[in-house]
């Protein structure tokens, strides 16, 4: 067999084994898995919420789930009256705070009134059926607008350094993403090659396989997933990590089999405004897109060289344009 039959024999197998592993895979919290994010104290408690879904069990993702879809009647109500309402007991509801980090409901009710009150507070209402168009408008620029300060907030100011080196000192940059973040990726290219940086953008599924084969050191796979639960994803990173190359996700979900893949996370905070759409991805769109502003920026600003090939690449679009310009 040549090399290069070889090579497509490997790509062969590998496209094949990541086609047949391209359904959504969920990861399954152990019981005895750490739960003490739920308990930080020094985060929001409805981010809390938000972020740590999988680490609740049945009946506390049923009180979480009321909690964020209508916290100001969870505010108003008697713990006797929110069990009723629920459909879960007493004791559920004192344990549930308790692992949240507070003493009791009443405690939990502080905290929660608190953040509802505070002077810039956002809309945490979520969109329901039958609001208006000024409800929709308000709810959702109040998401778009907390999923930026929230994100802004958590940063991991150490990953992204380290994201900004890896980016600006690759060989090559292949970005991989679905859907929402493949349109979140395909702006990542544009401002990369834009720097003069050697970039390349996958949103083709019968290509991602092959691509992720060629990545070798010094190379960065950069993905954009809000869920990272993909297998497809997933498996590219683990070939692309494979060969050496540095993998660098952009992903809402810490928990998530993508998110252990990667060399380097930077993770987004985003409040979807819908409560009967969980798939339309609104804020999670706006983080991502945030985070590679800060990402972008950062790795322009982080050398004199990255400004000096800014200005030729901007020259070049710039004569490009004046020549199309031109009258036949």
């Amino acid at each position: 067999m040549t090399g290069s039959e070889a090579n497509s024999t490997n790509t062969s197998q590998l496209t094949d084994k990541v086609f047949n592993g391209a359904d959504t895979v969920r990861k399954t919290v152990s019981p005895g898995e750490d739960r003490a994010e739920l308990a930080n104290l020094t985060t929001s408690l409805l981010q809390r919420l938000r972020r740590n879904q999988k680490l609740l069990s049945p009946a506390e993702t049923q009180i979480s789930d009321f909690i964020l879809r209508q916290p100001q009647s969870a505010l108003a109500l008697t713990i006797d009256n929110l069990a009723r309402e629920i459909g879960v007991s007493l004791g559920t509801i004192s344990n549930f705070c308790q692992t949240l980090g507070y003493k009791g409901f009443k405690e939990f009710k502080l905290d929660l009134a608190a953040e509802l009150k505070t002077p810039h507070r956002l809309d945490q209402s979520v969109i329901t059926e039958g609001d208006s168009l000024e409800e929709i408008a308000n709810k959702t620029t109040s998401a778009n607008v907390d999923a930026l300060l929230t994100t802004h907030r958590n940063l991991d100011k150490d990953a992204l350094e380290r994201a900004v080196r890896a980016i600006r000192e690759a060989k090559r940059i292949t970005i991989f993403g679905f859907g929402v973040s493949s349109v979140v990726g395909y702006d990542a290219y544009n401002r990369f090659l834009s720097m003069g940086l050697w970039v390349n953008w996958v949103p083709d599924i019968a290509h991602m396989a092959a691509t992720a084969t060629l990545l070798k050191k010094g190379d960065v796979a950069l993905v954009f997933t809000y869920t990272g639960e993909n297998n497809l994803i997933v498996n590219c990173l683990q070939q692309a990590r494979q060969n050496g190359a540095t993998t660098l996700v952009i992903t809402g979900n810490r928990h998530s089999p993508t998110a252990q893949e990667a060399d380097i996370m930077l993770l987004v905070y985003p409040r979807e405004p819908t409560a009967f759409l969980s798939n339309l991805y609104v804020s999670s769109r706006t983080a991502m897109e945030g985070m590679l502003d800060m990402l972008y920026l950062g790795t322009l600003f982080s050398s004199d060289q990255t400004m000096e090939k800014l200005d030729e690449v901007s020259e070049a679009i710039g004569e490009l344009s004046a020549h199309l310009q031109k009258p036949l």
